[in-house]
C-alpha cells in the first residue's frame, strides 16, 4: 500500500499555515515535485468560525516528472512575406506529465481517485522560479496498462496535468520591428 504522510491539521488556519510553510521549502526538502493536491474549500456554516477544507491529498513521488512551459500566442503569428518571424505572446502555462510504475491495484486505484475531478489545485514545484507553486489544473487522460492481473500488478499509471489558466505576462516596452531589409539578390 502507498505510505501517504497523512497528517491531523487540526483547525483550517493552521493547516493554510502548515501548506504555506510547505510551499516555502525547496525540493530537497519535500523530496516530491508534488507537495500537495488540494482541496475543495467550503464557506463557514452557520455557527461557523472558519471555512471547512475538504481534503488534502498528499501523493507519493512520482517516478516521471516532466515540467513543460507552454506558450499561448496570437492567432497572427508566422513568418511574414519579408521572411521576418514575429510572435505575440499572450501568456504562458504550465503542463507536468506524470508516471508511476509497478503498482499494485490498490495503489492505482488511490491514485485516480485522488486524479478523479476535472480540476484540482496542485502545489507543484516549478523550475523555472526555483520554489512550489499552487495553482488550478485540469486532469487530462490516464493510461494505466496492466501486468498482471493475477498478482493484481499495473505496469504503472501516466496522466498529464495541464494549468487551468494561463499566466498573462508583464507588459513589457518593446523597440518597433524595423523595417525588412531589402532583399540582396537571389542565390
Amino acid at each position: 500500500m502507498i505510505n501517504i504522510n497523512e497528517k491531523d491539521f487540526g483547525s483550517y488556519t493552521e493547516l493554510i499555515s502548515d501548506l504555506t510553510e510547505l510551499l516555502t521549502q525547496d525540493l530537497k526538502s519535500v523530496k516530491n515535485p508534488i507537495a500537495y493536491i488540494g482541496g475543495e474549500v467550503q464557506p463557514p456554516l452557520a455557527g461557523q468560525a472558519e471555512p471547512t477544507l475538504r481534503k488534502v491529498d498528499f501523493i507519493p513521488c512520482p517516478s516521471a516528472y516532466a515540467c513543460s512551459i507552454k506558450e499561448l500566442v496570437a492567432s497572427d503569428n508566422g513568418r511574414t512575406e519579408d521572411t521576418r518571424m514575429n510572435k505575440v505572446r499572450l501568456g504562458q502555462y504550465t503542463e507536468i506529465a506524470l508516471s508511476y510504475k509497478a503498482l499494485k491495484t490498490e495503489e492505482i486505484s488511490y491514485l485516480l481517485k485522488v486524479f478523479a475531478p476535472s480540476y484540482l489545485n496542485i502545489a507543484y514545484f516549478d523550475p523555472t522560479k526555483a520554489q512550489y507553486l499552487e495553482k488550478e489544473f485540469v486532469i487530462s487522460e490516464k493510461s494505466t496498462p496492466l501486468y498482471n492481473g493475477v498478482l493484481g500488478m499495473w505496469d504503472g499509471l501516466s496522466l498529464t496535468i495541464t494549468q487551468r489558466k494561463a499566466d498573462i505576462p508583464e507588459p513589457v516596452e518593446s523597440e518597433p520591428i524595423p523595417p525588412a531589409e531589402e532583399n540582396q539578390g537571389g542565390v
